[in-house]
């Protein structure tokens, strides 16, 4: 049986992290975005936005800003870190980039951002990591002469790139907050994830949640080293 209409939304949202449809609705164009790349996206579109409804510039230089202007990438973002993704040798040697059971270079990258959502928690509003490129694949000729073999993509870069954009009223708290202590299988995760530096704390409101406190008194003296140090961990 053949539709005729294009499914609803809700079916490429729960297939899919990322939905853009197409003008016929059966194409999504996003289909291997991450979220991250769309809320991206979105900031951009509501900076046009408003630059559009601005009454103080011409038109000439509205133009000029959202057609002419190149953007920077880092405009969205506050912090940068470089992740190196340790492998094992023996698993590397038999990995393919494209293809086969392996997973794509860029499930890498989207690990890297979830985990990054769990470490920093409501201290980022925004987490993303920069795709990696592929070195141009070569055309060889075999031996004999009859046959094109294609070599296998690399990347250009084994390490990952990941932007952050913070909240700027959490970025630099000693406290991180997890869930109330009655959501017992969220405290659970949050006690798995951060290990011995996890404990129960009873807060100025009489609430008791999860937390992981930073009282190293180097941090005290450099907040903007926060970030860092919850990822490190």
């Amino acid at each position: 049986q053949h539709l005729k209409d294009p499914p609803s939304i809700s079916v490429f949202k729960s297939t899919f992290d990322a939905v853009l449809l197409d003008f016929t609705g059966w194409t999504n164009l996003a289909s291997r975005m991450p979220q991250s790349a769309v809320t991206m996206l979105q900031r951009c579109a509501k900076c046009t936005f408003q630059l559009l409804k601005s009454e103080s510039l011409p038109s000439e230089t509205k133009f000029e800003k959202i057609f002419l202007v190149k953007p920077f990438f880092g405009m969205h973002f506050d912090h940068y870190f470089q992740v190196s993704i340790k492998v094992d040798p023996a698993m590397k040697e038999g990995t393919k980039l494209v293809g086969g059971n392996a997973p794509l270079w860029t499930d890498q990258e989207r690990l890297v951002e979830y985990i990054a959502k769990l470490a920093l928690g409501k201290r980022i509003v925004l987490a993303h990591c920069q795709a990696r490129k592929l070195c141009p694949q070569v055309l060889k000729k075999s031996a004999k002469g009859k046959k094109l073999g294609v070599k296998e993509p690399k990347l250009i870069q084994d390490e990952i790139n990941l932007f952050v954009s913070s909240n700027s009223e959490l970025a630099h708290s000693l406290v991180d907050i997890g869930p109330l202590n009655t959501e017992k299988e969220l405290c659970r995760n949050f006690r798995n994830f951060w290990g011995a530096k996890a404990q129960l704390r009873q807060f100025k409101d009489t609430s008791i949640a999860e937390a992981v406190i930073w009282g190293d008194s180097s941090l005290k003296s450099y907040p903007h080293l926060l970030l860092q140090k919850s990822l490190e961990f």
